[in-house]
């Protein structure tokens, strides 16, 4: 068991990693992103995309930096724009929970027995 104080630590430091690029919708991973999604449905693969789980520690200090409102904006418009779908993890009922993390950002063995079904069946619509 990690102590409470080191988590918080370890944390903050990798949303600071992970945080959204400021100007995503100009960004070139945006442009490869849909060039991607292009190629896999001329070739009849269906595309899902997925927020991926992370903990209520992680998701609350994310929220703190602006960049994530314009994150999400933009992939709501190549969403609406590509068709494709889009599954939240954290829309996930019952929610998981903190033993099932194996950090802040990555689910361990019990999660991912909880997890993976879950988003089957989730992206088993995917279009």
């Amino acid at each position: 068991q990690v102590p409470e104080a080191r988590r918080a630590i370890w944390t903050r430091a990798r949303v600071q990693q992970q945080r959204p690029a400021a100007d995503l919708a100009s960004h070139p991973h945006l442009a490869l992103l849909r060039e991607l999604i292009d190629r896999l449905r001329a070739g009849g693969t269906s595309v899902c995309l997925v927020r991926t789980p992370v903990t209520e520690r992680y998701l609350a200090e994310i929220q703190r930096y602006p960049e994530l409102q314009l994150y999400e904006a933009t992939l709501a418009d190549l969403v609406a724009e590509t068709g494709v779908r889009w599954v939240d993890s954290h829309t996930m009922n019952p929610p998981l929970q903190l033993h099932e993390f194996l950090n802040q950002d990555h689910v361990n063995a019990v999660g991912a027995a909880r997890y993976a079904p879950w988003l089957l069946q989730q992206c088993g619509r995917a279009r």
